[in-house]
């Protein structure tokens, strides 16, 4: 915003309302300046209190268990191995997984998931993003890969993101 200010100031240069567009940019520029007090401020304020209430300790108790573990709930009569299907193709990928295996697949990525280090990845991503949902979804799929490869692995998938789409 303030390079356009600038790139503005020096258009103006010459005209017949440089005054104006002058005094134009100034109250602009003192507004950004106004604006980015108040998100210090507010940063701040978010981080003392959340420094206060322990948000960020590492000595805080963790659950007992899992709040909620996703469920794999299959029809009565399917077998208790899973076929699983590429997408996009009409064959399947010849991997089974049965129902304990899906269970313990999940409960390996929520530990993944549930990691300090990835959990400080999360948080520095969205920092990073200015709390920009949409970019942050849109870039929240590599980071997460980084920490889902060696449990891909680990499940015969390939450690990539067709190993993702795979599972």
């Amino acid at each position: 915003a303030r390079a356009s200010l600038e790139r503005l100031e020096d258009a103006a240069v010459g005209r017949i309302d440089r005054e104006r567009i002058s005094r134009d940019c100034t109250r602009r520029r003192s507004r950004l300046e106004l604006l980015e007090r108040r998100q210090e401020a507010d940063m701040r304020r978010i981080l003392r209190r959340g420094l206060r209430n322990g948000v960020f300790s590492e000595g805080r108790p963790l659950p007992a268990q899992p709040k909620a573990v996703l469920a794999l709930t299959l029809p009565q009569a399917a077998p208790q191995a899973l076929q699983l299907s590429c997408p996009g193709h009409d064959r399947t990928c010849g991997k089974k997984l049965t129902r304990d295996g899906a269970m313990d697949l999940l409960l390996d990525l929520e530990l993944v998931y549930t990691d300090p280090w990835f959990v400080r990845r999360v948080d520095k991503l969205i920092r990073d993003l200015c709390f920009d949902t949409r970019a942050f979804v849109s870039k929240l799929g590599r980071v997460a890969l980084e920490a889902q490869r060696p449990v891909l692995a680990k499940w015969g998938f390939d450690a990539s993101g067709d190993g993702v789409v795979e599972t």
